[in-house]
C-alpha cells in the first residue's frame, strides 16, 4: 500500500511508524541518527536523503518536513528509513511506497 502526497505540497510532515521487515516496531530509544532515502521506483540513485526526528522513541515514531521540490514530479517513489544507534551498528526499515499525484489546481 502506497502513501498518497500531491506534487508540490510541502504541508503536512510525514510521520512514519519505523517497523522491520516482519512488521514489528523498531524501538528508536537508543537511536543517535535516524534518516529517510527516498527515490523515485525503478532509479539508481536516490532523490534525497533526510535526516528525521524521532518524536515518540518506543513508538518507532519519527517525523520529516518536506521542503520544496520534494514532491515536484507526480510518480511512484519508494523509501525506507536508516536508523544508527549510540553503539554504532545501523538497522533499515521495511521498504516504504510512494505515489506522488498532479495537484488538480
Amino acid at each position: 500500500m502506497a502513501i498518497e502526497l500531491v506534487s508540490n505540497d510541502t504541508d503536512p510532515s510525514l510521520e512514519i511508524v519505523c517497523k522491520d521487515d516482519r512488521d514489528e516496531i523498531i524501538d528508536l530509544s537508543d537511536a543517535n541518527e535516524v534518516s529517510l532515502t527516498f527515490k523515485k521506483c525503478g532509479a539508481t540513485t536516490y532523490k534525497f536523503k533526510r535526516i528525521c526526528l524521532v518524536t515518540d522513541p518506543t513508538a518507532g515514531i519519527i517525523e520529516m518536513d518536506w521542503e520544496v521540490g520534494d514532491l515536484a514530479t507526480p510518480g511512484d517513489y519508494e523509501g525506507e528509513v536508516e536508523i544508527v544507534f549510540n553503539c554504532g551498528k545501523e538497522q533499515t526499515s521495511a521498504r516504504l511506497y510512494f505515489r506522488v499525484r498532479e495537484e488538480l489546481g
